[in-house]
């Protein structure tokens, strides 16, 4: 699977405002690695793997 670029995510806060903008550009990034798959006529499916510094330390998604 080719790299994926690398993408800036803002970091965990403890204000609810900014933790929900935080958890919308983690869930942004596993949905642009889905519509990656769109094509294939298979389930699209992406994932991102957030350390807890909220930091991006994975991501992917299917591949057939």
């Amino acid at each position: 699977m080719p790299k994926q670029p690398e993408t800036s995510v803002p970091k965990e806060s403890s204000d609810p405002v900014d933790r929900s903008e935080t958890y919308a550009a983690w869930l942004g990034e596993a949905l642009a690695l889905a519509a990656a798959s769109v094509g294939s006529e298979d389930v699209p499916v992406g994932a991102a793997v957030i350390a807890p510094d909220g930091s991006v330390v994975g991501r992917g998604r299917k591949v057939r």
